[in-house]
This record gives C-alpha cells, sequence and structure tokens, in this order.
C-alpha cells in the first residue's frame, strides 16, 4: 500500500517537474521542446506574479485567521454547554461537508444584487443593494467570507475534542483559588489547546494555499486580478492561456511555498510537545 501511495504521489510530481522544463503548449502540442529553466527564468519577469502571490498570502492570512477565531470561540461556546453539543455539532458541520465548488456557487447566488439573499435581505431593511463581487476590495472580502464559512467547522472539531479531553483538576483548583473565567482561560485553556491549535493551524494553512475552487466559482479571478491566486493564475495558464510549460512551473514553485510552510508549521508542533 505505501508503494503505491508512493507511486501515485512520485511519479505525478516528477512528470510535472519534467514538463515545467518544456515549451508544451495546447495550441501546438506538436512543436514541444526541452527549454531547461527557461519557464522559470520567465517567472521573474512575469509582470503578475508578485500581485498573484501577495494575494495568495492575504487569502492564507486572513482565512486562516478567521477560521481559527470563529472556530475557537464556538468550541468554547459548545464545551461550555455540554448538551447542546450533540444536537448543533452536525448544524456547524454542514459547511465543511459540502464539496468545495458547491459552496462557491452557494455564495455567489447569495451575494447575486439581484435575487441573492443579501440583496433580499437589505430590501427588507429598506437599504440599496450592493454588488459586493463587483469591486476588487468586496470580492476579496466575499471569498474570505466564504472559506471561514466552509472551514471553521474543521478547526472547531479539533479544538472541541482537545477541549473534551482536558483533565478536570487544574479547572476545579483554580476555581478554588478565586480565579476568573478569563483567567482561567488564558493561564490554563490557552496553553493546554496550545498543540491543537498549531495542529489546526497547519492544516489549514496548508489547504487555504489551495483556494481555486471558491475563486473559481465566485470570482473567476476578477474583477481584473484581483482574486487571482497562484492555483488559478497556474489554471489560467495552463487551460486558457493554454501554456501547460509555465503552468507547471508556477505549480511547482507553490508546492515549494507550501513544503517551507508545512516544515515550519509541523516543526513548531513538534517543538511545542
Amino acid at each position: 500500500m505505501i508503494i503505491v501511495i508512493g507511486a501515485l504521489t512520485i511519479i505525478p510530481l516528477t512528470y510535472m517537474v519534467y514538463i515545467s522544463t518544456t515549451s508544451w503548449n495546447l495550441a501546438r502540442p506538436w512543436g514541444t521542446t526541452f527549454v531547461g529553466w527557461d519557464n522559470y527564468s520567465y517567472l521573474l519577469k512575469d509582470p503578475d506574479l508578485i500581485q498573484v502571490i501577495l494575494v495568495t498570502l492575504y487569502f492564507v492570512i486572513f482565512c486562516v485567521a478567521g477560521q481559527m477565531a470563529l472556530g475557537l470561540g464556538i468550541a468554547i461556546l459548545l464545551h461550555a454547554n455540554v448538551k447542546t453539543i450533540s444536537k448543533t455539532r452536525s448544524l456547524f458541520i454542514f459547511p465543511m461537508v459540502l464539496a468545495p465548488i458547491i459552496v462557491g456557487l452557494v455564495w455567489k447566488i447569495f451575494l447575486n444584487p439581484q435575487l441573492g439573499g443579501l440583496a433580499a435581505w437589505l430590501n427588507l431593511l429598506g437599504l440599496p443593494t450592493v454588488s459586493l463581487l463587483g469591486s476588487a476590495r468586496g470580492a476579496v472580502t466575499a471569498i474570505i467570507i466564504a472559506s471561514i464559512w466552509e472551514w471553521f467547522p474543521f478547526v472547531m472539531l479539533i479544538l472541541l475534542g482537545a477541549l473534551e479531553s482536558f483533565p478536570e483538576e487544574p479547572f476545579e483548583a483554580a476555581h478554588v483559588d478565586g480565579a476568573s473565567s478569563t483567567q482561567i482561560f488564558w493561564h490554563i485553556t490557552l496553553p493546554l489547546l496550545k498543540p491543537a491549535l498549531l495542529l489546526a493551524l497547519s492544516f489549514r494553512v496548508i489547504e487555504s494555499m489551495k483556494i481555486f475552487p471558491l475563486i473559481f466559482m465566485m470570482t473567476g479571478g476578477g474583477p481584473g486580478k484581483s482574486t487571482s491566486s497562484i492555483d488559478y493564475y497556474a489554471y489560467l495558464n495552463g487551460f486558457v492561456y493554454l501554456d501547460i510549460g509555465y503552468s507547471s512551473a508556477l505549480m511547482v514553485i507553490m508546492l515549494i511555498l507550501t513544503s517551507v510552510l508545512c516544515f515550519s508549521l509541523f516543526r513548531s508542533l513538534f517543538v511545542s510537545r
């Protein structure tokens, strides 16, 4: 099984690296030649590359921050009301079990300025409708909100499991000593949660690098290239501009960035233990 999994990982990865050193273009596939590092050298000249990297990092930072904050808050609220956990857990995890492309479609419909749910609420309140996806700032905000809604349950489940595994003795001793709820949270709960927080953070940072489905369905990378992440930009180059070689080079760079983040986060996780 390990050999099969390794083959399914290593063979496509090796092929992608090879393709990134060729001139393969779907518009003229018969003219493919080996170009060495040409695709990578063009990365340094690509006027859009810095922007898509910054957009990707922006999404990672704000999506993960929102997912962690909301997941932690709801996990603590559910843990404080144990009787409600079984009744509400399935409700909270509903966004996470949807296919990402469906999540993007749901939010695109909801934000439609003519027929969407947001427009209906604004009309009900007597407020003017807004086209959130029509502006760069609004589109970025909408994707971040959709990502938080989709993935905060993942963080919530990890942290809720950790909270339920804590021993009661430190909390009982703190109550006896007259510690407030805030003091207990900062000095007992949060330190005990650190490994679970780092684990959830690691997974969410890695996954937030792959935000393609929401961008593809909600904005198509626009307005302009304001919501184009690295993976969406690679898709554009490969399947719209038909430059498979350059698209593969972009994905290799994304893989390297993700690997560096993985190494840093998992190193922090193991050091904390």
